[in-house]
């Protein structure tokens, strides 16, 4: 009887927030990331449910926290270095134009051509290898892909409760450069790392896009307001200037 009283609660309290604002959006979200030919849409409905479950967890565990806005800021940062870390794997030079940060020089669309290597140091995907016998760059690639998909499903959703509790820099918002200071870091990380040329040039260096999550984090007011002004010389968000 408990679990049914139980059941029926988790249930009421869904329908109640799935009526509201967010709680709308974000079933919207969920359409399009499972529902609408997107990279997630072949997952089984087990899987998709548990996915959206997830996502709603970490929303309340965020709302119960001491400091809620703090606390999504800190999940949005989380998430944001795993997508970067397995969207470099898979990104190809093609679809990068069809992304917000096309514009953006210092992530190039090429580590793809690298996968196996670059993978050796992404722990989802070297997990992904060590699990699985000869192993190719197309499976590696999929594998990719598709995680992280689910990163930005998650960091988009995360981002949706942001705004809506209005955590919200006025001018140019913070959360896309910050996504796409992360890719720019983690992009010139993996370069250094297999010895392959790197694509900021001196004097600039990539611990300015790497600081970029520590305005985040620490709760600043306007973080990119600060990492700009902290980081003049440096381009992000189709600003700056370029080589």
């Amino acid at each position: 009887m408990a679990r049914i009283v139980d059941a029926t609660r988790t249930a009421l309290n869904t329908w109640k927030f799935n009526r509201t604002p967010l709680g709308q959006a974000l079933v919207l979200h969920s359409k399009e990331f499972f529902y609408s030919g997107h990279t997630l849409s072949w997952l089984s409905q087990e899987k998709k449910n548990e996915l959206i479950t997830g996502l709603y967890q970490k929303l309340v565990e965020a709302q119960g926290s001491p400091n809620a806005p703090l606390a999504l800021r800190e999940a949005i940062a989380g998430f944001a270095i795993l997508y970067a870390k397995l969207a470099l794997l898979c990104l190809t030079e093609g679809e990068k134009s069809s992304h917000f940060f096309s514009g953006n020089p210092y992530v190039s669309g090429e580590l793809c051509q690298y996968i196996m290597q670059a993978a050796e140091h992404c722990d989802e995907a070297k997990a992904f290898i060590d699990g699985e016998e000869n192993t190719t760059p197309d499976r590696v690639m999929s594998f990719a892909n598709t995680r992280s998909a689910v990163m930005l499903y998650f960091l988009n959703g995360m981002n949706m409760a942001r705004i809506a509790i209005g955590d919200v820099e006025q001018g140019t918002d913070w959360y896309l450069p910050f996504v796409e200071a992360q890719l720019v870091a983690e992009e010139d990380h993996v370069r250094e790392l297999l010895g392959i040329e790197r694509l900021l040039p001196p004097p600039l260096h990539a611990v300015a896009y790497s600081s970029y999550i520590n305005f985040v984090i620490d709760g600043e007011a306007t973080p990119f307001k600060t990492w700009r002004r902290n980081f003049p010389g440096y381009y992000l968000a189709g600003d700056g200037p370029l080589p």
